[in-house]
């Protein structure tokens, strides 16, 4: 028997404290137990060839390294690393006569592996697969920077270095038949702007090129305008502890808004969005946003405060392409002065802001952490 457990404390201040997972072999008659891998998978996918004298399992050979696939006795003995995929394994399962195993790497294939040997056969070539699209709240809209996640997407990963491209790393992405323009490609992103004139409504997304037998028929809503926050943990990377998700900046950009360093009522700060459509003077896709002129999104960006009843206007003093970046959008507003207090953290209160492009769309929400009178 294997199974695979992970222990769970809590520090002083009642946090939980995950400790890595480990994975272990049981002697079902003895009940002697022998540790097989301890690392930081939060999944180790193993498994027993049907006479239980072979284990397979997932398990980074080393730090900063891709997951492989490993094979070992259940006594512990004989362990060796099976695949040397470049990005790496995703799934693996073990025939039951223990003698093949069957591994998905992070690059979409599927090879078929002898475990004697270590030979690796790919039955199925790289399959794009998307699982989601983030940079949009319900829907997307032209002009914006969209992120596409999942497994597959391209053979390698590369930036590029000055206006965006249609082909990046040998990749391409079509939506609506039309090439889009290419920021980041790799194996499990793609980042990308849309063209400020594609068609609206239900288009098909086409990852390029493809040598899989199977195709994916994903779909994304475009729409003239659907603002979206850029949240930290999904298109902003670290996820930031705490309530407030939303990336947003003081108003003389000297640092972040955060619980730590809340913003004041009546202090100016900026967000950054993604959904606000077409802008004056026009800009060209895959073209860096200018700094003089600014940029002004043409749907009026209508923005509410709902942390009390009745809802405040809230004073939007710009709303445009981020200067230097490509289908990101800065929006500057006023802190409102209507805030409600938080029982969780003395002398700090939130606005709850909702921005919307038309009474057509829908809104999209940002907490703002506010320093309440007296406080810092």
């Amino acid at each position: 028997m294997i199974y695979q457990s992970i222990t769970v404390t809590f520090d002083a201040s009642g946090e939980p404290v995950t400790s890595p997972a480990s994975l272990r072999s049981i002697e079902l008659a003895t009940g002697k137990q022998t540790l097989l891998a301890s690392g930081e998978n939060k999944s180790y996918s193993a498994s027993i060839s049907n006479d239980g004298s072979v284990v397979l399992y997932l398990a980074a050979p080393g730090p900063s390294q891709p997951v492989q696939a490993f094979v070992s006795r259940p006594d512990g003995s004989g362990r060796r690393q099976l695949t040397s995929a470049p990005d790496g394994i995703t799934e693996a399962v073990l025939s039951g006569l223990g003698n093949l195993a069957y591994a998905v790497t992070g690059a979409g294939r599927l090879l078929s592996v002898d475990v004697a040997g270590g030979n690796a056969r790919e039955i199925i070539p790289r399959t794009p697969l998307i699982n989601g699209i983030l940079g949009i709240y319900t829907i997307a809209a032209p002009g914006s920077l969209i992120w596409i996640k999942d497994t597959g997407l391209s053979e390698t990963a590369q930036w590029s270095t000055g206006a965006l491209p249609q082909s990046l790393g040998g990749a391409q992405v079509k939506i609506g038949g039309e090439l889009q323009h290419l920021l980041l490609v790799s194996p499990n992103e793609i980042r990308q702007q849309i063209p400020f004139d594609a068609p609206t409504g239900a288009q098909t997304v086409e990852i390029l090129p493809s040598a899989s037998p199977f195709e994916q028929a994903y779909q994304v809503g475009l729409s003239a305008a659907s603002p979206h926050f850029l949240r930290w943990g999904t298109e902003v990377e670290p996820a930031v502890p705490g309530n407030f998700q939303e990336v947003m900046a003081h108003g003389d950009f000297s640092g972040l808004v955060t619980q730590a360093s809340p913003a004041k009522p009546g202090e100016l700060i900026h967000f950054y969005m993604t959904g606000l459509g077409a802008v004056a003077p026009p800009v060209a896709v895959g073209q860096p946003a200018p700094a003089n002129p600014p940029t002004r999104a043409i749907a009026p960006l209508i923005c509410t405060n709902l942390a009390e009843s009745p809802a405040e206007s809230v004073d939007v003093r710009l709303a445009g392409l981020a200067p230097g970046f490509f289908g990101i959008y800065q929006v500057s507003i006023r802190v409102p002065k209507n805030i409600r207090p938080l029982d969780f953290a003395p002398g700090l209160g939130v606005a709850n802001v909702y921005c919307s492009a038309g009474s057509q769309q829908p809104a999209d929400a940002a907490g703002v952490p506010v320093a309440l009178s007296g406080t810092p």
